[in-house]
C-alpha cells in the first residue's frame, strides 16, 4: 500500500474500489531474492530502470516470486519488501487467491501532503 501512495498526490484520485487480496503460496514455490546493494544508485528517481529491470524477468526468469526491496524503505535487512509474481512463469498457476476483501484508504497518509 505504501508503494502505492507514494506516487499518488491527489488523494481524490485514488479507486473507489480497491481489493487486498491474499494468496496461498505453495511452499516449494522457489523465490529469488534482489539484494538491495545489487541495485543501480538511481533506482528510485528512475522507473524505466526498474521497470526494464522487471521486464527482463518476466521472460526469463527461473523462478515464479521474486522478493524485491521496497522504494519507500530501501533497507538491506528489512523483513518487508514486496514481493512480485511472474504471471508467465509455468509455477504462477499453483498460486491460489484465498482471500478477497475491501479496502478504505484513511485520511492519516495524506496529512502531510
Amino acid at each position: 500500500m505504501f508503494e502505492k501512495l507514494a506516487h499518488i498526490e491527489d488523494a481524490s484520485l485514488l479507486p473507489d474500489d480497491t481489493m487486498l487480496v491474499r494468496y496461498d503460496v505453495p511452499d516449494d514455490l522457489r523465490v529469488e531474492d534482489t539484494p538491495l546493494d545489487g541495485l543501480p544508485e538511481n533506482r528510485r528517481a528512475d522507473e524505466r530502470l526498474t521497470g526494464a529491470v522487471g521486464n527482463a524477468r518476466l521472460d526469463g526468469g527461473p523462478a515464479c516470486l521474486r522478493r524485491v526491496p521496497s522504494v519507500i524503505v530501501p533497507v538491506s535487512d528489512a523483513d518487508g519488501g514486496n514481493v512480485v509474481v511472474n504471471h508467465r512463469h509455468e509455477d504462477a498457476a499453483r498460486i491460489a487467491i484465498s482471500r478477497i476483501g475491501t479496502f478504505a484508504y484513511g485520511p492519516r497518509p495524506f496529512v502531510f501532503g
